[in-house]
């Protein structure tokens, strides 16, 4: 038995992926790449019924991995599939979850280094909610770094780790890849539903931050990651790129991000500074994309409606 399985037999943690029409070789990947790191992968499926190609993808690796699959029939969002994974969790006594997009992949060993982060992070005055790997771009190979609250500054930044200072208190994690104890949920809660797709992971994490809870940012574990559904090139000062969505998802991002304003937990300096990244975003995709019309009408849109806190699904 590898150092890596010895590690995690201390532990017992679930993998949970959330599925929505997924590709065969980035599922496949994922499911290969997790089999060794964690104690069992959970697979929510958001696919309409009709679509039953999850099975063709998973068929022969249901017999030989510990795996199990739970289909919907219908999209009901990121966040009502990360809870599901939880309650079965809280159930069945795991000791942690994983949470993973469909289209991740994290790299040998991640799982562990996590773990470890998590482990050499706990301290009587530090109390870790959850640890999140380094995200590379699946498409570009760049890194990115990790958003923080750097001493006598009044608004976050962003730092990068390396092998050396590993480690570092963050903000925030993008949901997949980052590992929470199942405890933690008790205190802090689940996944708020009503945000359906978009800044799910925000959310909770400031939640996380006002219970008492720190974020933990880690080179120990390493994870590729789709950043996007497109890249845009952007002129602002220079010519850069930047992540580009459709419609559909720009209505949640800008929506959720307006609703996220009006938290009280969620503090006044994070709401400005982030508020300014959001005008940018807003600029990119109504100037700089292709279906300029519809972005701007599905953002203005969802500004609207977080404006009036209606957060039922659309």
């Amino acid at each position: 038995m590898n150092k890596q399985k010895v590690f995690l037999n201390k532990q017992k943690v679930l993998a949970i992926i959330v599925a929505y029409y997924p590709n065969s070789v980035d599922l496949s990947s994922l499911v290969d790449a997790l089999n060794n790191q964690v104690t069992e992968i959970l697979i929510i499926d958001n696919t309409p019924a009709e679509n039953d190609n999850l099975w063709e993808i998973l068929k022969e690796k249901v017999a030989i991995y510990p795996l199990r699959v739970v289909r919907f029939g219908k999209n009901l969002g990121i966040a009502t599939g990360i809870n599901i994974g939880i309650n079965i969790a809280l159930a069945e006594s795991f000791s942690h979850i994983l949470l993973s997009d469909q289209d991740s992949l994290p790299l040998p060993g991640m799982v562990a280094g996590l773990l470890q982060a998590e482990q050499k992070n706990s301290t009587i005055n530090q109390h870790v909610g959850a640890v999140g790997p380094v995200y590379i771009d699946a498409v570009t190979g760049l890194q990115f770094p990790f958003q923080v609250q750097r001493p006598n500054q009044p608004f976050y930044s962003r730092e990068y780790v390396n092998p050396k200072t590993p480690d570092v208190k963050t903000l925030s994690l993008i949901s997949s890849g980052t590992l929470i104890k199942t405890s933690v949920f008790q205190k802090v809660g689940a996944m708020r539903e009503d945000f359906f797709i978009d800044h799910v992971d925000v959310e909770w994490c400031h939640r996380a931050i006002s219970k008492g809870y720190t974020l933990v940012g880690t080179h120990r574990g390493l994870m590729q990651h789709h950043m996007g559904d497109t890249c845009l090139r952007v002129w602002f000062f220079n010519w850069r790129y930047i992540n580009g969505y459709g419609p559909a998802r720009l209505y949640y991002r800008f929506r959720n991000f307006i609703y996220l304003l009006r938290l009280s937990y969620v503090p006044l300096l994070w709401k400005i500074r982030a508020s300014w990244y959001w005008v940018g975003n807003f600029y990119a995709h109504a100037i700089f994309a292709s279906n300029r019309r519809e972005n701007i009408k599905a953002m203005t849109s969802g500004i609207w409606d977080g404006l009036k806190a209606n957060m039922n699904e659309n």
